[in-house]
């Protein structure tokens, strides 16, 4: 079989063409490993911080420094910087932002028990709980923000399901301590 300038012509653009996209896959995913390593990095060095001696602050701190690092292990690094960003305003005795999600990217009806959390969070939150089980109340906190961030990926409903159940065994404490008014 003989090739002619058509097909060489062909076969080097072919081959061109697919050298580009495995030198993109390779630079890409390079990119991603070194993302990750850097914001691996930050993690661990908000690991390391001066911590203010609030007990319900430091309580933050540490929940929103475990959730980092877990999302790390996870290669989620968006959700692992977000937690990290948390974890550093904890420390200095910064606010956190209440727990919210995105209204566009939960069902009417998810949107709904999450609500219904916002709610029963906020209300322990206005009792000051905080003053007498700060870390249980740090925790339900930071659970809360952890199943918003899960459900609104909708990725892996055991990271749901677990978020959800660590939110709703912190309420379950508080509500022993503080019964309803």
């Amino acid at each position: 079989m003989m090739l002619f300038s058509g097909d060489l012509r062909r076969i080097g653009v072919i081959f061109h063409k697919e050298f580009a996209r495995l030198l993109f896959a390779s630079l890409t995913s390079i990119a991603v490993f070194l993302m990750g390593g850097c914001a691996s990095l930050d993690v661990m060095e908000s690991r390391n911080l001066d911590v203010t001696e609030k007990p319900y602050q430091r309580a933050l701190y540490l929940q929103y420094s475990e959730l980092a690092l877990r999302e790390i292990e996870e290669g989620n690094v968006s959700s692992a910087g977000m937690f990290n960003s948390k974890a550093k305003l904890a420390a200095i005795e910064g606010n956190i932002s209440f727990p919210v999600y995105d209204e566009t990217t939960l069902s009417d009806a998810r949107a709904e028990v999450v609500q219904a959390a916002q709610r029963v969070l906020k209300a322990y939150l206005d009792q000051e709980t905080y003053l007498e089980l700060p870390v249980v109340t740090a925790r339900a906190h930071a659970m809360l923000d952890c199943w918003i961030e899960e459900e609104e990926q909708g990725v892996d409903i055991g990271d749901i399901a677990a978020c959800r159940q660590a939110f709703k065994r912190a309420i379950a404490i508080l509500e022993t301590r503080f019964p309803a008014k």
